[in-house]
């Protein structure tokens, strides 16, 4: 029985507790330790406002419990849970602010006065126990110029990705805005050229510098030769040489290109032979003019241009600033990335406006047993945690967070790495920060995840959001076993 009391201006409530009539299934010693767990949390929401509490699960949650400097671990980050948690906090009107780099803690800070927790730098992704600490020790710091001085040039553990999420997490926004400081970050990372050569014409033909027609030849050259390289027949030591044979696919090239002086021999497969070094003298005189143009001022600003844009998809991953918040704390602090998204369009619904209950529409049969049928429709967010055991997915929506509930078949197919000859070709669609759109029904606290007859897929990934508020959809695997 819980009771509340008050004497001389001190508040208290407590649980009155008769053992004689406890339930046989649940003992005595259990309703002793479980009714002492309630009075505590009762008497704590009745001393101290519900935001300290709030804030100590999302730390536990976190890891950013900060036991001292004998601890020789922290606990490890739960980033599903800080998602949830963040986001049930948000709909109760709480603000989780952004972690700043001068003022932000260890771990998550209580703001009573202005309702608000501030977000823990050690729960931004990539941020470990001692570059946290070492940030803390440092400050303040004076601008992000200072910051990438003192941390990252003369620092011992900031690496690249924790310094690009602090600056997609907003943490120097006291001094400038996100996109300067990340256009800082990625122009120091790339290392502008003032001359190319030969060294540079693998990353000029990448970046596709070199797809006018007029530099089709000098492609062709650049490729035969790298690849003809390659084609060891004989090593000579004096002089020092190799001796390259030729395949069949490639005779007319070399004999339309090169002087008929440069085949020494054929082997026994009656493969032309040549010289390593005299091939190089050669190529070295076609492809000159071609050194000529990319040492003009003009073309070297187009590379570096190019570089940079190469770094900044490489550091940042491309999208936008809702992206990129998702990406360093694992919520959106503002605006979520499918908030401008004709989801209508789509035939998405809130899940939290649907009843836990749904009423059948019709009887499904499979092998001699019927199952209630229920109407089928669709849910959009973006991954935020996954549960291998469970076959769950957990999706944060426009409206909050939801638990997705697969069959282990369909949990596999969409949660595997796809590879082709060792390399990995498609990454899980259930690693966090993709985006989804689902189908199902809501059944009391999950989204079991189902299609109708009209559907092929009950996942749909959303690779691109458009300007138009449209979607670019990835409507399955790129390869089916």
């Amino acid at each position: 029985m819980l009771k509340y009391h008050e004497s001389d201006g001190i508040k208290c409530s407590y649980i009155v507790i008769n053992t004689e009539h406890s339930f046989d299934s649940f003992s005595t010693p259990h309703v002793l330790a479980y009714s002492l767990i309630a009075m505590l949390e009762l008497n704590l929401n009745l001393h101290y406002n519900p935001l300290f509490w709030q804030t100590a699960v999302l730390n536990s949650n976190a890891g950013t419990i900060d036991l001292g400097d004998d601890t020789e671990k922290q606990q490890n980050k739960d980033y599903g849970k800080v998602a949830k948690a963040v986001s049930e906090l948000q709909q109760q009107g709480i603000k989780v602010d952004a972690p700043l780099i001068n003022t932000a803690g260890y771990s998550f800070i209580p703001d009573v006065e202005n309702n608000r927790i501030i977000f823990s730098l050690k729960a931004i992704v990539g941020l470990n126990e001692d570059t946290t600490h070492e940030i803390i020790e440092k400050r303040p710091f004076s601008s992000f110029d200072d910051f990438y001085q003192r941390m990252y040039v003369e620092g011992e553990n900031l690496k690249p990705v924790a310094f690009v999420n602090l600056i997609k997490a907003g943490a120097f926004t006291d001094f400038e805005s996100v996109e300067e400081s990340m256009k800082k970050f990625v122009f120091r990372e790339i290392k502008p050229k003032d001359k190319l050569n030969g060294q540079n014409m693998r990353s000029i033909i990448r970046m596709g510098l070199l797809n006018e027609p007029k530099y089709k030849k000098y492609q062709d050259l650049f490729e035969f030769r790298n690849t003809v390289n390659k084609q060891v027949e004989e090593k000579v030591t004096s002089p020092k040489d190799k001796l390259l044979f030729i395949k069949p696919n490639q005779v007319n090239y070399l004999t339309e290109t090169f002087s008929s002086d440069i085949i020494l021999k054929y082997n026994d497969k009656a493969q032309p032979i040549i010289s390593q070094k005299e091939l190089k003298k050669e190529y070295d005189k076609l492809i000159e003019p071609l050194y000529e143009e990319i040492n003009t001022s003009e073309f070297i600003k187009k590379y570096n241009i190019a570089l940079f844009m190469e770094e900044w998809v490489k550091r940042t991953g491309g999208g936008n600033q809702a992206k990129w918040t998702m990406d360093a704390l694992v919520y959106y602090p503002n605006e979520h990335e499918l908030d401008k998204v004709k989801l209508p369009l789509y035939n998405v619904v809130n899940y939290f406006e649907l009843s836990p209950n749904p009423e059948p529409i019709g009887i499904n049969k499979w092998r001699g047993r019927e199952y209630p049928q229920y109407e089928i429709q669709t849910i959009a967010g973006t991954v935020i945690d996954k549960n291998n055991n469970k076959h769950t997915v957990t999706l944060l929506t426009k409206e909050g967070v939801v638990t997705c509930k697969l069959y282990a078949g369909a949990y596999a197919h969409y949660n595997k790495e796809i590879k082709e000859k060792g390399k990995r070709i498609e990454e899980s669609w259930f690693k966090r920060g993709t985006l989804l759109m689902v189908s199902g029904y809501r059944r009391e606290d999950q989204w079991i995840v189902r299609k109708d007859k009209y559907q092929a897929h009950s996942i749909n990934k959303i690779v691109n959001i458009k300007q138009n508020g449209e979607l670019e959809l990835q409507l399955d695997r790129y390869y089916v076993e």
